[in-house]
C-alpha cells in the first residue's frame, strides 16, 4: 500500500495515518522501526503514528501517540482537510473511529 501512495500521490498533500501492527509478533519493535526508516526517504506534508510500538520508534520527527483516544483529541483540535490521506494498521486498532474527523 505505500509504495502505491507513494508512487501516485508523492508530493501532493499526502498524509499518512499508520496505527501500530499487532500481527508481527517477537519482531515487532525491528518491524516498526524498519518502517519509519523507510518513511524518511520519502516526502509526505505529515506522518502520524499511533501505538506504543510506533511510539517506541526513533531518529524521526513524526508525530507520535501513544493511543487512539490521544490523536482523536488531536484531530478536534487541528482538523485535516483537502489532503490525500493514507489511513492503515492492524484492525484492532480501529482506525475506523477516525473516518468522521477527516
Amino acid at each position: 500500500a505505500l509504495n502505491h501512495i507513494f508512487n501516485t500521490y508523492e508530493g501532493k498533500h499526502l498524509i499518512l495515518i499508520l496505527g501500530d501492527m499487532y500481527e508481527l509478533g517477537k519482531e515487532s519493535h525491528t518491524e516498526h522501526q524498519n518502517l519509519v526508516n523507510q518513511l524518511l526517504s520519502h516526502h509526505c506534508h505529515a506522518v502520524y503514528l499511533i501505538g506504543s510500538n510506533f511510539n517506541k520508534t526513533t531518529n524521526h520527527t513524526f508525530n507520535t501517540f501513544e493511543t487512539l483516544n490521544a490523536f482523536e483529541d488531536y484531530l478536534n483540535r487541528h482538523p485535516i482537510r483537502g489532503k490525500v490521506i493514507l489511513l492503515k494498521g492492524s484492525r484492532a486498532m480501529q482506525l475506523e473511529r477516525l473516518k468522521p474527523l477527516l
